[in-house]
């Protein structure tokens, strides 16, 4: 995200000399650590990152010309309008901007909106994925504009979603750690309900599991190897 074998070799066993070191329990220790490694299957992590913020119009522009891969990628917005060529994802990118530039106080390092990736490991159904941060989106950015791009041209699928920073009532994002985490669970949720298997389990419980789980492996490991 083994089974041990209890038959002895005793061909291996009986072939080694008096007086000569057992070469079969340096390989077997080896076999016996990756059998102990947990199997219990685990339920893919979901990750939802801030990849960055776009400030101004040509910045928002190149950014809306990559996630729709120059126009070739389907780009959604709040409303569900589809936009599916390069002029008309830039028109809307210059209407975005113009929007952005009356209700905000010129400034120049203003962010404008935030660029967040979501995605899932290999395996994940694409679309029932963009289905979740559909709804994701809308639950979670119903006072902002955005938009959203599916992309399947690498191993995991996972989609951008760009969000205006300032709400329809003024009022502007600020991201914290916190609300990352929220934003998993959330999402979490809405892809348990498309049929995904999934968790948004906290960093900090991942790494206290995490070495629970090795401390563990180790002790069986070494208990195992003890009596060979």
């Amino acid at each position: 995200m083994g089974i041990i074998e209890d038959e002895r070799s005793s061909a291996l066993v009986s072939g080694v000399r008096a007086g000569r070191t057992n070469k079969t329990r340096s390989l077997r220790s080896r076999s016996e650590y990756e059998s102990f490694r947990p199997s219990v299957k685990r339920s893919p992590e979901v990750l939802v990152k801030i990849s960055g913020f776009t400030k101004g119009g040509f910045h928002l522009k190149a950014h809306m010309s990559y996630v729709s891969r120059k126009g070739n990628i389907d780009i959604e917005d709040e409303e569900g309008s589809i936009f599916r060529d390069l002029d008309s994802i830039q028109s809307m990118a210059k209407a975005w901007q113009r929007e952005i530039d009356e209700g905000n106080p010129p400034k120049t390092n203003r962010r404008d909106a935030v660029r967040m990736v979501l995605s899932m490991p290999p395996g994940t159904d694409p679309m029932a994925l963009k289905k979740a941060v559909r709804q994701f989106a809308k639950e979670t950015f119903d006072n902002h504009a955005y938009v959203f791009a599916l992309h399947t041209d690498e191993k995991h699928p996972h989609v951008h979603l760009t969000v205006q920073m300032r709400g329809f009532d003024g009022e502007r994002l600020n991201p914290r750690k916190k609300d990352l985490q929220n934003w998993r669970e959330a999402l979490a949720a809405c892809l348990l309900d498309e049929g995904v298997d999934c968790v948004a389990t906290p960093r900090a419980s991942r790494t206290r599991g995490y070495e629970r789980e090795r401390t563990t492996s180790k002790s069986k490991v070494e208990e195992q190897t003890s009596v060979l």
